[in-house]
């Protein structure tokens, strides 16, 4: 069987993966006999001959393939649309063998693709569909449907929260479920089966801004201009000091600049997190922002900030407006 889990939201897409890892694992033993590979450095052949494996004194096998959905393109002009030639020859590449051979998967084995914010209209998203692979895309909720998404995340693990609690958590935090779900864990061991009330929210979730200005800067360095300005105004609509949301810009521009850097020189992703202090999907992301931006492009960005933060010290410019003009300017030029 082969599942294809897509779309910008991490932690639906991990839980998604835990769930069916909990179905396979009927005898305990799926953990020794599970195979992840990035599609970054491992081929078609190497995916299909993890397939291929014989379960070791299990029922099943698991082979999870991240970093794919990049790749495939339809041919012909690269500004055409996808709806123009609906009936057009897709180029695969090399990975079109890996879905020929959807139709050969071992019964014993499972195939998970991960994939990042792709299209649905990805020619290899579509190719599996037709071989009857399960799609499943994951999105953020809206920002008006999160108290919703905080309230019923706070039921399945048990938590009683009240609606202005669940509201404000909801605002305090945003759209990162990652971040949500984290907080609604701490708020559980915090109220020891107690009700959470809104100022307990108050009082615990100190935290989250120095998140949200992490959210900030991966809005900008993903170039997504009305995100970074819409988090921006959240962070100043929580009091928060444009010189504190300036430096943690300023920090993950320097981590950006180091790992770029290190790939650079051919280091490896243990030795970035190392180098960082980082580790899991933090440090993915960070590796994967650093992939996408030469480290000229880092350096200017970094001038960019320094410039802002000189421009406020010196009162050349009111502090909530220079850190904005920066902040759309440096996700302006990573739209464009």
């Amino acid at each position: 069987m082969i599942y294809v889990f897509y779309g910008k939201e991490p932690l639906q897409k991990r839980e998604a993966l835990d769930a069916l890892k909990a179905r396979l694992d009927t005898d305990g033993a799926l953990a020794m006999n599970t195979t992840v590979l990035d599609a970054r450095q491992a081929g078609p052949q190497e995916v299909m001959a993890a397939c291929d494996t014989i379960p070791f004194l299990a029922e099943a096998r698991l082979v999870v393939l991240e970093n794919l959905l990049r790749g495939a393109r339809r041919r012909g002009p690269p500004d055409a649309e996808e709806d123009e030639e609906p009936d057009a020859p897709v180029d695969l590449g090399p990975w079109g063998a890996l879905v020929d051979y959807a139709d050969r998967i071992p019964p014993t084995t499972t195939l998970v693709i991960l994939g990042g914010d792709v299209m649905g209209t990805n020619p290899l998203v579509k190719a599996f569909l037709k071989k009857g692979a399960t799609i499943e895309h994951f999105s953020s909720p809206k920002l008006k449907q999160l108290p919703e998404w905080v309230s019923r995340r706070a039921q399945s693990i048990g938590l009683k929260i009240d609606a202005r609690a669940t509201k404000l958590l909801a605002e305090l935090v945003g759209e990162d479920l990652w971040l949500l779900a984290g907080e609604l864990e701490k708020l559980k061991t915090y109220a020891a089966g107690a009700a959470v009330r809104e100022q307990d929210v108050r009082e615990l979730v100190s935290q989250a801004r120095e998140e949200k200005a992490w959210t900030l800067a991966d809005a900008i360095v993903e170039g997504q201009v009305q995100k970074a300005t819409r988090v921006l105004h959240e962070l100043y609509g929580q009091e928060q000091h444009p010189g504190a949301v300036l430096a943690n810009v300023q920090a993950r521009f320097r981590a950006l600049a180091i790992a770029r850097d290190m790939l650079d020189h051919g280091e490896s992703g243990t030795a970035i997190g190392q180098r960082l202090r980082r580790q899991g999907y933090g440090l993915e992301v960070l590796i994967e922002q650093a992939q996408k931006l030469p480290l000229s492009a880092i350096r200017r960005a970094y001038r960019r900030l320094v410039q802002a933060e000189s421009d406020v010290r010196r009162g050349i410019a009111d502090a909530d407006i220079s850190v904005e003009l920066a902040v759309q300017d440096l996700a302006g030029t990573r739209a464009a």
